[in-house]
């Protein structure tokens, strides 16, 4: 998200707050959307498209941070969801001296 302004925003102290970001409209049909962290994105990208719902943006990384999904439900109204990227694992073994 480099090329653009963004902030991220809490509604409180680490792990007892909701997450979330903020940025500058890029254009004129560019709406405000809610995402929503879910774990498994392509498992939840089914069931919304199961339950009714259609893709508007498929399923995309975010370099660094996780991937992203956006679409709309029955009536229009746009649902993201964003998955985190797992974080990469340090290695536990020691060095023999």
């Amino acid at each position: 998200m480099s090329d653009m302004d963004y902030w991220t925003i809490s509604t409180g102290p680490g792990g007892k707050s909701v997450g979330g970001g903020m940025y500058k409209r890029t254009g004129a049909t560019d709406v405000p959307r809610n995402y929503i962290n879910v774990d498994k994105i392509d498992k939840h990208i089914e069931a919304f498209k199961s339950a009714g719902g259609r893709e508007v943006v498929a399923k995309m990384e975010v370099p660094k941070m996780g991937w992203s999904f956006i679409g709309a439900d029955p009536e229009g109204n746009l649902i993201a969801l964003f998955e985190t990227m797992a974080a990469p694992r340090r290695s536990t073994k020691r060095k023999k001296k």
